[in-house]
Formats: C-alpha cells, sequence, structure tokens
C-alpha cells in the first residue's frame, strides 16, 4: 500500500496504479477503503474495473440516478456490453422513464437478440409503456427462443386476448395447460 500510494504522488490518477492499489485493499478485506478509491476516481475514469464497482454499489444503494449516470459514461465506452444496456434499461424504469427503458432493453436486444430474459424486459418494458402491439411481438419472440416460457406465454395470452386475438390466445393458453392443469388457463 504504502508503494502504490508513492507511485500515485509520483503519478496522480493514473488508473492503473488505483485499480492496484483499490484490489490490494480488497485482498486484505478493506472493501470500503477500495471502494472509497474507485468512487473518488470514478469522475474521471474510463476503465471499467473503477466504474464496475462503484455502478455496483450505486444499485445496491438504490441511487437509481448515480447508476444511470455511471452507466450512459461506461455504455459509451464499452458500447458492446449488453449486460450494462439492460442494467440500464432496468435503472431507467426504477426512475420512471419508461421511453429510455425501452430504449436501453432495445439495444442490449440488438446486441443478443436471442436472450430471452432481455427480450422479455422489452416486452415488459413495451406493456409498461402501453404499446401493446410491440410487447405482444416481444413476447412471441421470446417464445420463439423458449417455446415453453410460462411468463410469456401468460403475457402473450393476455395480450392476444385484449387484442381481440382470440385464435392465438386460445393456443397460448392451451400451451400453459400442457405444462400445468389450471383453472385460471
Amino acid at each position: 500500500v504504502g508503494y502504490l500510494n508513492s507511485a500515485l504522488e509520483l503519478a496522480p490518477g493514473t488508473e492503473a496504479i488505483l485499480i492496484d492499489l483499490a484490489k490490494t485493499y480488497e485482498q486484505a478485506g478493506r472493501k470500503a477503503e477500495a471502494l472509497k478509491i474507485y468512487r473518488e476516481a470514478a469522475g474521471k475514469a474510463r476503465d471499467r474495473e473503477i466504474l464496475i464497482p462503484v455502478i455496483e454499489d450505486a444499485l445496491k444503494r438504490g441511487d437509481y440516478k448515480e447508476a444511470a449516470s455511471l452507466l450512459k459514461r461506461y455504455v459509451a465506452r464499452y458500447s458492446q456490453d449488453r449486460n450494462a444496456y439492460a442494467q440500464l434499461g432496468m435503472v431507467m424504469g426504477r426512475l420512471g422513464n419508461t421511453g429510455e427503458q425501452i430504449t436501453y432493453y432495445a439495444k442490449a436486444v440488438e446486441l443478443s437478440p436471442k436472450d430471452p430474459v432481455l427480450l422479455f424486459n422489452l416486452g415488459a418494458a413495451y406493456e409498461k409503456a402501453g404499446k401493446q402491439k410491440n410487447a405482444l411481438e416481444t413476447f412471441r419472440k421470446v417464445l420463439a427462443v423458449k417455446p415453453d416460457d410460462r411468463d410469456s406465454l401468460l403475457k402473450a395470452a393476455a395480450l392476444s386476448l385484449k387484442s381481440g386475438d382470440h385464435k392465438s390466445a386460445y393456443g397460448y393458453y392451451g400451451a400453459l395447460l400442457k405444462k400445468e392443469k389450471s383453472n385460471e388457463y
């Protein structure tokens, strides 16, 4: 720790040194001190090893505004990280910004078009925004990837029924009955 602090005095703000110092604290069981280093560096940081712990801490504390700000900076730098886009979609939902929630989940799906969890979350965001047609289309995409997904079958059945597509609703409820005998279906 002493040598790393001396190195930081010679080269202030060097991310590699900051990361080594924080990891040394983590290895010594001093996680709070490591997080403090990451937090202090996060304002200008570009390295994911600094940003990720600070993002995780903001999410853990429920500070979604801070998490959104950090995640936006993160995806600007690491534009192929589907999980970061998915987290940003979740955060935007928590902040009540359904439009951006859809945008970020759509980007995550673009990066991983056959991921049933990302597709489901995008469908749920569409439904929350009142875009029933888009929601139904997205739940159908989930079912194309994972035909036995109970939650997607339920959503697709309800949305089909709501839109007046009784034939599709009947099919979805029939698939649900095959999975689980229930008077509800």
